[in-house]
């Protein structure tokens, strides 16, 4: 099937053509994936002054928060393990038994023990960082 066709005020045939330096070139691509962007889409923002939001990633680096953070990511990938067997039983027809529904609410603590723990390391580098702050000052 033919993809349809544009409107006709929607149809860009007009092309323009600049040489860039390599590094003018790099800016600009590195700004237009930032934002978002094509590079043709964010230069033709630029080009008629439209407001263009372009985030910045801001990357602490906090070792021992790393390590935390792992065991974390393996604990939740073990809890959705289990999680997906049992909605996989319960899929198949299985009947609800004391044992499924132990392993249940096991899940869900294991679920908010990760969630203390988790607010607890945000918690901790929240304090890093503002302690990093006030030695500075």
């Amino acid at each position: 099937m033919a993809r349809p066709k544009k409107e006709k005020e929607l149809v860009r045939e007009n092309r323009i053509t600049i040489r860039l330096s390599d590094i003018e070139y790099e800016l600009v691509c590195k700004q237009a994936e930032r934002s978002g962007l094509s590079v043709s889409e964010f230069v033709r923002k630029a080009i008629s002054h439209e407001n263009i939001q372009i985030t910045h990633v801001i990357q602490a680096e906090f070792p021992d928060v790393t390590e935390q953070m792992k065991a974390i990511c393996s604990e939740l990938h073990s809890v959705g393990s289990n999680l997906n067997q049992i909605a996989k039983y319960f899929n198949m027809g299985g009947l609800r038994s004391k044992a499924m529904q132990d392993e249940i609410c096991n899940c869900f603590n294991t679920i908010m023990k990760i969630q203390k723990d988790t607010e607890r390391i945000a918690n901790d580098v929240n304090g890093n960082i503002k302690a990093s702050i006030k030695q500075k000052r």
